[in-house]
């Protein structure tokens, strides 16, 4: 069996991307998109929606389609599940996952004429209970874990006017 590392270039069965995190064996793992999108709010409504899971933007992809089948007024779990099966709005620990290994991924990126890994992304975690109109984004820091730390932002009118998403896709 193929055995993969971070930052390889990933192409099997029309799936592309970059591999930003692999399983014990290596051969299994999670991959980046080559684009990204920035629609400025993750989504147009602040009502809580139960996408709470850290670990698994798989997990709140689908609480997202539970609750509108087409995605409406949710712009960044579609544009990042409109890159085919499989594809999901990562959660907030695997955005963590794509911006700790920045240097390695941009460089596949690179060679492959997409697009760099910038510094701010949101995820599809949202928010603790207490801040039930907020979305979890994560950011490059001189602090935190691997540099890299997180936050909470308004999900309709982000501080920051909004921060870039990426899709994943686990194989």
């Amino acid at each position: 069996a193929k055995v993969w590392t971070v930052g390889e270039y990933y192409e099997v069965d029309g799936v592309k991307g970059v591999v930003c995190w692999v399983s014990d064996d290596a051969q299994h793992g999670k991959i980046v998109s080559l684009d990204e999108k920035d629609y400025g709010a993750w989504s147009k409504s602040g009502e809580r929606t139960g996408a709470t899971d850290e670990d698994s933007g798989s997990k709140n992809t689908q609480k997202i389609k539970d609750l509108s089948t087409d995605f409406t007024g949710f712009d960044s779990f579609k544009w990042c599940a409109e890159h085919g099966a499989g594809w999901y709005f990562p959660a907030i620990l695997e955005v963590r996952y794509f911006l700790s290994n920045k240097v390695a991924i941009n460089q596949t990126l690179t060679v492959q004429g997409a697009t760099s890994i910038s510094d701010y992304y949101w995820s599809s975690t949202e928010g603790e209970e207490d801040y039930s109109d907020e979305a979890m984004y994560a950011y490059l820091s001189s602090y935190g874990i691997n540099g890299v730390s997180s936050y909470g932002d308004s999900k309709t009118v982000p501080e920051e006017g909004g921060y870039l998403i990426r899709a994943m896709y686990e194989f």
